[in-house]
């Protein structure tokens, strides 16, 4: 996800106001405004913005922009992870090593490159702790990381040569998703 924040807006709150929640929930924001003097911009890099786009801009600029932030975006979900219990150990799981997630009764299984681990937390809970741009629940009993697929079937999705089932209300959304990464 990727907000455009002008830095006055018709309210109480600032634009800077408003990007420091952004910043504070991992929320990527770029700044479009009219105003370039020192003290304005100095206020509006506190939150670390992805770009600042001067008004008037041109679509080039905008494009520019967005790629820029996809390129920063997935640099920063590179080093996102996932805290895990392994046996008496905590461990850090790179969100980009996570393939997908099964529900197993009050439990989970995480499938990752390397090992499988078994977290007592259910479904619904780890997948509030996953970034929903890069994640998606794509069964009652499966959640998937999007950059892992590998293939959609009519029913199935294969990740890293496994099958995970599909639910057909389901489909559209994950094409849909897919096409835009």
């Amino acid at each position: 996800d990727l907000v455009f924040l002008d830095i006055h807006l018709n309210s109480k709150q600032t634009g800077v106001d408003f990007a420091k929640v952004c910043h504070e929930q991992g929320i990527a924001f770029v700044y479009l405004t009219s105003y370039s003097d020192s003290k304005t911009i100095n206020s509006a890099f506190e939150h670390d913005p992805i770009a600042y786009i001067l008004k008037p801009f041109t679509e080039e600029e905008v494009y520019k922009t967005l790629e820029i932030a996809k390129i920063k975006i997935a640099q920063v979900n590179q080093n996102r992870f996932l805290s895990l219990k392994d046996g008496y150990d905590t461990i850090r799981v790179k969100y980009v090593d996570i393939r997908w997630l099964k529900a197993d009764n009050i439990y989970t299984e995480i499938s990752t490159d390397s090992k499988k681990y078994l977290q007592r937390m259910p479904l619904s809970e780890m997948m509030d702790m996953l970034p929903e741009n890069q994640f998606c629940r794509v069964h009652r009993s499966f959640i998937v990381n999007l950059e892992r697929v590998d293939r959609v079937g009519s029913d199935h999705l294969e990740v890293a040569g496994e099958q995970i089932p599909l639910s057909r209300s389901k489909k559209t959304e994950i094409l849909e998703r897919l096409n835009q990464s």
